[in-house]
């Protein structure tokens, strides 16, 4: 019999994509440099990939918010900062204030062009050249590297397990449901605990695995 055309072939499981620990994660934060700390806590509190910080400005920041599009999809959102992220902006908005009059005062006047993150050579931090950095971050730390980008697998897994299903799309930017499967990753820990949660709100606090409630007694 021909197979239906259309019809999705079956694919071969893919290998189980590896999340940072919390532990690494601290590491990470910990052991960065200031421009690199600034990314990885906007990979986390917002889900940027390298593309987003390379387009990022100062002029995408308002107070305790962020907001940007995505250039792969165009959905725009808006994001809150964390305090740890925010405070981190304002640490990094006054070294470059201090660095450019620092610089302006020696003759050697330079600027950012309203770019947040800029290398020492003055030139925006490329997607390539955020990517190595955070390689060579994850080796100075002793965290094993799965990639930047992996940070944003971790923001989308962190976001299932506290938001509603229709809150996580707008986070990641994603103009298709299905698109949440690639990037998220639970464990079936996590499933199993939120099969019991279900069980406490479909049969009642007090009934227990196996024990009838007083519907089932009354009917028998």
């Amino acid at each position: 019999m021909s197979r239906v055309k259309n019809e999705n072939r079956p694919r071969p499981e893919e290998a189980e994509r590896l999340l940072y620990t919390t532990a690494q994660i601290q590491r990470l934060v910990q052991g960065a440099r200031l421009q690199m700390r600034m990314m990885i806590l906007l990979g986390l509190n917002c889900g940027f990939g390298p593309k987003d910080l390379q387009d990022l400005t100062w002029e995408h920041f308002q107070g305790e918010h962020v907001t940007l599009s995505r250039s792969k999809t165009g959905v725009r959102q808006t994001f809150l900062l964390w305090p740890q992220t925010k405070n981190t902006l304002d640490e990094l908005r006054t070294a470059r204030v201090k660095l450019v009059a620092r610089l302006a005062k020696r003759g050697r006047p330079r600027s950012d062009g309203g770019h947040v993150f800029m290398t020492k050579y003055w030139r925006p931090w490329c997607k390539d050249a955020i990517s190595l950095g955070f390689r060579q971050l994850c080796v100075k730390v002793g965290v094993p590297c799965y990639g930047f980008y992996r940070l944003r697998h971790c923001a989308s897994t962190a976001m299932a397990s506290v938001a509603m299903p229709h809150v996580q799309p707008k986070f990641m930017r994603h103009t298709q449901v299905q698109q949440q499967v690639t990037y998220t990753h639970l464990a079936d820990a996590e499933v199993d605990e939120a099969i019991q949660k279900a069980r406490v709100k479909l049969l009642g606090d007090a009934t227990e695995a196996g024990q009838k409630n007083p519907e089932q007694e009354d009917a028998a």
